[in-house]
């Protein structure tokens, strides 16, 4: 199912209906090559992970979303797989995102810097013995904002957007694929 669509020439399908990631990759792609034609198309697809991956859960969600759109023979240049989760490093609990790319003749993948979840939130996933969707479903209903999902904004009052991950994590692929023929990712 089609769900969102910008202009034409290269064809990229988002295993998602997420109006933020699929905007973040068409504004990247602007910046990226500009003056380029392209589309973004969201397509809802499984991805096969929680609700809130964790650990090696968000890159397998990511892989899943792309093979998920192969499967259903979604006619495209690049299926793309982005997936935001909870990755624990060195003691402490952060939320990044993946993001796999598929073109023709090659995958790349790329993955944002994590925000640290707030003690505040880990101590009551521990002692209410809650997932991470379990407590912010909690928390965004306590301050009376049930419907705002960006999990960074909740963290920070809004001094941060969880689209600074997902345009992170886009980027670091698209990169890979897009990058000057001068660059060391064409050698």
């Amino acid at each position: 199912m089609q769900l969102l669509c910008y202009t034409s020439g290269m064809k990229f399908a988002i295993g998602t209906n997420n109006k933020s990631k699929i905007e973040t990759i068409s504004n990247l792609l602007k910046s990226i090559q500009p003056g380029s034609e392209h589309s973004v198309e969201g397509y809802d697809v499984p991805s096969g992970v929680p609700i809130t991956p964790l650990n090696e859960q968000t890159i397998q969600g990511a892989r899943n979303r792309v093979a998920a759109l192969v499967k259903q023979q979604v006619a495209a240049d690049y299926y793309v797989g982005l997936e935001s989760g909870i990755v624990e490093r060195y003691g402490s609990l952060y939320e990044e995102a993946w993001c796999i790319i598929k073109a023709s003749n090659k995958t790349v993948s790329g993955y944002s810097s994590g925000l640290m979840l707030p003690d505040y939130i880990v101590e009551r996933m521990h002692s209410e013995q809650l997932q991470h969707y379990e407590v912010m479903t909690l928390l965004r209903s306590e301050l009376g904002h049930p419907n705002d999902k960006d999990t960074w904004g909740n963290y920070s009052h809004k001094m941060l957007a969880r689209t600074v991950s997902f345009e992170e994590a886009v980027r670091n692929a698209l990169v890979q694929l897009f990058a000057p023929k001068e660059s060391l990712y064409h050698k």
